[in-house]
């Protein structure tokens, strides 16, 4: 399965209140089974930014179903990720995709994660 992560713009951004960018534009989990968990990845997200930002996730709109079934950051199931970020600080998200147990389909897989950040 091939998982891309889309982020608004990678250049460092001092002058505005709100930025972040990502360590990798993607993440491949490679071949995993129903019930299956893949091995962690981790994913670093700075805040370019000015001020402090709250940072949450979603799952793309042309993502395949799957990933909104079975995808963890930081041991929270996607909808429920937040982590706050300084100013020039960055976090260590791992990230993890947890097959159900009942998933029947097989093949590839494509997805994509939004993060959206917050002045807080």
């Amino acid at each position: 399965m091939n998982f891309t992560v889309i982020i608004g713009t990678s250049e460092v951004n001092k002058t505005s209140d709100v930025s972040i960018e990502l360590d990798r534009g993607s993440l491949d989990f490679g071949t995993l089974l129903s019930g299956q968990v893949s091995n962690p990845q981790v994913l670093n997200i700075r805040n370019t930014g000015i001020s402090d930002v709250r940072v949450t996730a979603e799952i793309g709109a042309s993502s395949d179903s799957i990933f909104s079934k079975g995808l963890y950051l930081s041991s929270h199931f996607w909808p429920d990720f937040s982590e706050v970020i300084t100013n020039s600080t960055g976090k260590d998200v791992k990230v993890v995709f947890n097959i159900p147990a009942n998933y029947s389909e097989n093949g590839m897989n494509k997805g994509s994660l939004v993060f959206r950040a917050e002045k807080v």
